[in-house]
């Protein structure tokens, strides 16, 4: 397997450098030697992807839901905000299509390299999908005008029971009208849509009703997987035999609410359902596929979440067809983060926390997942093969000596649990490079040891295991043995260009 990091632009020394993407490769074997360069065409083995948005409010006067979070703060727009966004999409490249048109391409993904090929030629080079979740009557009355104006059509994920109940969500009239329209596409966010569940005999309701078992009072248990997958079967059948023929179109999408089966992960396998922690808002780790079963049973042809932290990215056929990813636009959201996480190629996820990325650079492998790290917060991430954050660490020891500068950790090494952190020294008077071993269990990381590092290693970029040694690259290209680095180097990898700017970005392991 090869594992390729690849950062838009990043820091070294003061000096701020954009990459294209690009791959070296070092073969190290005994004796240490350098190895042809090999060239690998990401493009040729990527899939096209859908740039999947998700509004719920536009509306300069919002209303503040208490149900389950789904990873959008402040989840509204004023007017001029959705229409200067608009605006600010169709400049930087951006098409908007419908939903069954981002279906096809994606559902092609799967089918023929012929179908592929056909469809990707139809569509733009940047589709852009636009959904909205709940059924807020600001949808029809101020986000329609918008959308006309910028020839766009948009999707409305909409809860069936409370539909037609309150004044500021749309009515069976609204939704006809919409249907009507030529702007909207509707589909479905479940009959109970945003209900509380309870899930023990005394604690609180969840809001997650759909990714959690309910706990029934009468016989002082939860109720067995037979009996949530005929609850949720029942739920999304009263959905689509309601509204179908009241609308007279297929209803045949669904969006998860609050975040269920995406950004609100099911309980770890052997996790204890009442700690609301590990379980990540569910009591149960059994449920993604029978939901999934439910789905296909009712005839349901595609389902969207909300973006999972640690798998930011456009919607592609790795993920489908019940589990497309959506990117929450909220009050505070910036289009340009899209630059960011819009990928043609193949790269780990970005880390996403509070809409902040984390701009992860080093990596490892240890049991099965994925270490990486943020070279900026002293934060170490665990992700299972999938890319989903198993767990986060945030180690305030790596800020020790540089209080507000980053945390610059430029690599690692693992096995199984335990992992050494190389950081740089940075460029802040007095800071000097350092080793730090920690042991990572459960969601705790502990120290084990902290050691500086010599000069020679100020800017490590990368490292490796060898014959029992500890081996790290700077991005000069010297190989040093971190036991010894004070000596000779054991091995230098000549630059292939005199320009003085130019860096290594680390070693990668071919044997």
């Amino acid at each position: 397997m090869l594992i390729v990091m690849r950062t838009k632009s990043f820091g070294t020394r003061g000096i701020r450098v954009s990459l294209s993407t690009a791959i070296a490769a070092i073969v190290l074997s005994t004796p240490l030697v350098p190895a042809r360069a090999a060239t690998i065409d990401l493009h040729a083995i990527s899939p096209r992807s859908v740039t999947t948005l998700l509004f719920h409010q536009v509306t300069a006067d919002p209303i503040r839901s208490a149900h389950g979070e789904d990873n959008v703060k402040e989840p509204w727009l004023t007017p001029e905000r959705f229409d200067a966004l608009l605006t600010s999409l169709e400049a930087r490249g951006y098409t908007v299509v419908t939903l069954d048109a981002a279906l096809a391409l994606l559902e092609a993904d799967r089918a023929d390299s012929g179908s592929r090929t056909e469809l990707r030629a139809k569509l733009p080079l940047k589709p852009l999908l636009l959904t909205f979740d709940d059924g807020f009557a600001s949808a029809l009355t101020v986000a329609t005008p918008i959308l006309r104006k910028h020839h766009a059509q948009a999707t409305m994920f909409f809860e069936g029971r409370i539909t037609g109940t309150k004044a500021d969500r749309l009515s069976i009239a609204d939704l006809q009208a919409m249907r009507a329209s030529g702007v909207w596409q509707l589909e479905s966010h479940g009959w109970i849509g945003h209900g509380n569940l309870a899930v023990s005999a005394d604690g609180p309701r969840s809001p997650y009703w759909y990714g959690n078992l309910m706990w029934l009072p009468a016989e002082h248990r939860l109720e067995t997987l037979g009996e949530y997958e005929r609850r949720i079967a029942a739920d999304l059948h009263q959905f689509r035999t309601t509204f179908e023929p009241l609308l007279g179109t297929r209803l045949d999408v669904f969006a998860y609410p609050s975040g269920e089966f995406g950004q609100n992960g099911l309980l770890a396998a052997g996790g204890n359902p009442l700690t609301r922690l590990e379980a990540g808002h569910s009591n149960s780790h059994d449920l993604g596929p029978i939901f999934a079963r439910v789905l296909a049973h009712e005839g349901m042809r595609a389902a969207f979440a909300v973006n999972v932290p640690g798998m930011v990215h456009a919607a592609s056929e790795q993920d489908g067809p019940f589990a497309f990813p959506r990117i929450g636009v909220g009050a505070t959201f910036n289009p340009a983060i899209l630059d960011t996480i819009a990928s043609d190629g193949i790269e780990l996820p970005e880390i996403a926390s509070d809409d902040s990325f984390a701009d992860c650079m080093a990596v490892t492998s240890a049991s099965g997942d994925f270490i990486t790290a943020s070279a900026l917060r002293p934060d170490i991430f665990r992700l299972a093969a999938s890319g989903r954050v198993r767990a986060t660490f945030t180690i305030p020891e790596l800020l020790g000596d540089r209080p507000g500068q980053p945390a610059l950790v430029s690599a690692l090494v693992a096995r199984d649990d335990d992992v050494t952190i190389f950081q740089q020294a940075g460029w802040w008077p007095g800071a000097v490079p350092y080793l730090t071993h920690v042991h990572v269990s459960g969601q705790r990381a502990t120290i084990a040891r902290r050691d500086a590092l010599p000069e020679n290693l100020n800017w490590s970029v990368g490292a490796i295991e060898r014959d029992g040694k500890l081996i790290a690259m700077t991005d000069e290209g010297r190989f040093y043995d971190v036991a010894d680095a004070r000596g000779a180097p054991l091995l230098t990898v000549a630059l292939a260009s005199g320009d003085r700017h130019t860096r290594f970005t680390g070693p990668a392991i071919v044997h």
